[in-house]
């Protein structure tokens, strides 16, 4: 018995990624592979693909990109080149039909394209000539044409007689990247939103977005290395996601699309996005599709930069567009779309502008094996999927279990009428080589128990005694009793610390979420933002949790509150406005009447107002970056004055009305001595020696301010992030599994 199933004869320098892997589907293109790996051995002297073991060789003929024949004999012509890359596509169907061709390609009679379509591996893919075709160059090298010659006649005249035999599956091989004891992945809002982790289109190389010491930054894995490295100009970055040749990482940081090369330099911006970004895909036209603004929709752009351009508007029935990804060869992207009945995975045609709806879920993802993933159920479910027709072929199943899902941004962003929840994106990426990772679900909201501590205006920390939780956003009452906290877990409700009592009490019970909260002046209620009733307005309840609830606005935007004026009848909120942001109040003695305070094209908002009423303290971009100014109030248009001098976040004034606080773009809080007189002054800001891993004392991280201070002005209220021990979370996880493709053959049985 020489031959039998789960045998392979031959040489594997010579195999197709096809036959490698045991497909069933082995036709004359896989002959087309080995004919093409016979003349790219005729020109450099050497297969494309060498190892010193029979799986080393397949490894890297089902991962990697052969060295370009030009870089080691640049004699050769252009279209010669063009065809042996072709082919040696990974895919079949992105190499010759025939022979035939084969030949009328290395002759020059046939112009040629290397797809990108194909599995992108390597970096010789724009020296082999990608998108060029043999006519568009025109060298010839006369003294090669004799053998040129004899290597096309050794293609047409070698027929179909390969015989396949299909070898054993690789295995498939799981193992868990653990996060060093200083990283936790990045706490996810609207401006940072998920996914927070890629897999490069190789499968080599794992991206995520972890905050380090407040910091967020993206970080760079080799998955044949240990340790995870920061990689430079990416602070503050959020969103990772590769091109399809996997040279540049695409990423967004400070409302800005950028992306930077892998093998290092500066980032360079693409263009501005609006609030509320939720995913982003980048084409094999070199377009990126991204969704953006209130209420999201799908927008293009060229991956070299420029302004971009709306591609999809809302049906009735409809409120966000989000999670883009585009299919291979960039003629249809599919997206999820948040509809009345719950998420659902759309099919956009790029040629046509149809659209079709495909089934219930979300994180769509197209591979290979001809399946679309996507989640649902805390699962990451299969379908077979026609690329060509748009459409669903068969029943889908679940592959993949407990998986980190949308739930992670309840609460966390809420806008444009309705919460993120179930339209975000799952925490899970795949490469064309099959390489899976994804973030096992931790049951609640995906960001670690954090601690609350005082610390004074010299670093030294105390602990207040509150359970580890997934606090947000702190608020001292005026008498400083008691604290209210924004908890991000399942429920993603407004509770309340006791200093006293050492007790913490459940505030809001709604399904819906309830975050962002702010105390009344008499310390009597609670402000907070809720998307209950498909809102996302402000509402109040007494903060002793007796009586009812009551909602203080009614609006399409998305409003959070930040502050008082001192005797309590007006409420100074953040408004999000047509995807920016402006400043408003709402009174709140007799009839609720909302109206404009700073609204500009710029971005404002944080306003608070001063112990006296007198003085409106905010931030705004007006400048090209976020500073702090001051302006008079209620008559904020008689007068501005700006305070930060190096930019500046989320303001806070010191009870007594005589400092300023503010975060700066570093992450330091900074104070400023105020002299407001018959006329308003303000002194240098200072920084205070505050470092350490506080939540939002990083780099452009949370939208509202993360911090308060004490009646006395000598000390903050800051939440710590995690730590690993004692009553901290454990380690963060990221689970990755290699030949995962295996996996979804056998549970799919195709």
């Amino acid at each position: 018995r020489v031959t039998q199933t789960g045998l392979s004869l031959g040489t594997p320098q010579y195999m197709s990624p096809e036959q490698a892997t045991g497909d069933r589907q082995i036709d004359a293109r896989s002959d087309i592979y080995s004919l093409g790996a016979v003349v790219y051995e005729m020109l450099t002297g050497e297969p494309p693909h060498m190892g010193t073991t029979v799986q080393a060789v397949i490894a890297r003929v089902l991962t990697e990109r052969p060295h370009t024949v030009r870089a080691q004999r640049p004699s050769v012509p252009d279209h010669v080149e063009a065809a042996v890359l072709r082919a040696l596509e990974k895919l079949p169907a992105d190499r010759f039909a025939t022979a035939g061709e084969f030949g009328e390609a290395l002759t020059g009679v046939r112009p040629v394209t290397v797809t990108q379509a194909a599995t992108p591996y390597g970096t010789g893919v724009q020296e082999a000539g990608v998108g060029r075709t043999a006519a568009s160059r025109r060298h010839r090298v006369p003294a090669m044409v004799p053998w040129l010659t004899a290597a096309a006649a050794v293609v047409l005249a070698i027929g179909t007689t390969w015989v396949a035999v299909r070898p054993s599956p690789a295995p498939v091989t799981r193992f868990a990247v653990t996060l060093p004891p200083t990283d936790v992945l990045s706490i996810l809002t609207v401006q940072g939103p998920g996914p927070r982790v890629a897999l490069s289109p190789d499968g080599r190389t794992l991206i995520y977005a972890a905050t380090r010491n407040g910091v967020d930054q993206l970080y760079r894995r080799a998955l044949d290395q240990v340790e995870a490295v920061p990689i430079p100009g990416t602070e503050g970055g959020r969103h990772p996601f590769f091109s399809p040749d996997g040279q540049w990482l695409g990423f967004v940081a400070n409302l800005e699309l950028k992306k930077i090369a892998l093998v290092g330099g500066p980032p360079i911006t693409i263009c501005d996005v609006p609030i509320a970004f939720l995913g982003a895909s980048w084409g094999s036209d070199d377009r990126i599709v991204f969704s953006a603004g209130d209420p999201n929709v799908l927008f293009v752009v060229a991956g070299a930069g420029g302004d971009p351009q709306p591609l999809t508007t809302l049906e009735a029935d409809e409120s966000a567009h989000r999670s883009p990804s585009v299919l291979p060869g960039g003629k249809a992207v599919l997206f999820t779309s948040a509809a009345g009945g719950g998420p659902q995975i759309v099919a956009l045609s790029l040629e046509s502008g149809e659209r079709r709806v495909l089934l219930g879920g979300t994180t769509p993802r197209y591979v290979s094996t001809g399946h679309m993933l996507f989640y649902r159920d805390g699962s990451v479910w299969a379908a077979p999927f026609d690329r060509g027709r748009l459409t669903i072929t068969g029943e889908p199943v679940p592959i993949v279990e407990g998986v980190q899902g949308p739930a992670a941004l309840v609460g966390v962003a809420a806008i444009g009428g309705g919460v993120l929840a179930g339209t975000a994106s799952a925490e899970f990426d795949v490469s064309p080589t099959g390489a899976f990772v994804y973030e096992p679900s931790s049951g609640g909201s995906g960001i670690p128990g954090r601690t609350l501590v005082w610390v004074d205006r010299q670093g030294g920390e105390q602990p207040v005694n509150a359970p580890p939780r997934a606090y947000v956003y702190p608020r001292i009452s005026p008498d400083n009793a008691r604290l209210a906290l924004d908890i991000r877990d399942q429920e993603n409700d407004i509770w309340v610390w006791d200093f006293a009592r050492q007790t913490l009490t459940r505030l809001t019970f709604n399904p819906g979420t309830d975050i962002a909260p702010v105390w009344t002046p008499d310390g009597r209620r609670i402000v907070y933002q809720s998307a209950r009733e498909g809102s996302n307005n402000l509402y109040w309840r007494p903060a002793d949790g007796t009586g009812t609830e009551e909602r203080l606005t009614e609006s399409p935007n998305a409003q959070s509150a930040t502050s008082f004026s001192p005797d309590g009848r007006q409420l100074v909120f953040r408004d999000v406005v047509e995807g920016s942001e402006a400043i408003s109040t709402v009174s709140l003695d007799g009839e609720r009447r909302t109206t404009p305070l700073v609204s500009t094209p710029f971005v404002d908002r944080n306003g608070e107002l001063s112990p006296d009423g007198r003085w409106l303290a905010y931030e705004s971009n007006e400048s090209g970056r976020a500073e702090i100014y001051v302006r008079p109030f209620p008559d904020v248009d008689q007068g501005r004055w700006q305070i930060s001098t190096a930019g500046g976040t989320k303001p806070l004034w010191a009870r007594n009305g005589r400092e300023l606080f503010y975060l700066s773009l570093d992450g330091r809080i900074m104070a400023v001595s105020i002299e407001a007189g018959p006329t308003f002054t303000a002194g240098t800001p200072e920084p205070l020696p505050i470092r350490g891993p506080y939540v939002g004392l990083g780099v452009v991280s949370l939208n509202l301010r993360p911090y308060d201070v004490s009646p006395d002005g000598r000390r903050f209220l800051l939440i710590r992030e995690g730590e690993v021990g004692g009553d901290g979370p454990g380690l963060t996880q990221l689970v990755v599994v290699l030949n995962w493709f295996e996996e979804l053959k056998r549970v799919t049985g195709r």
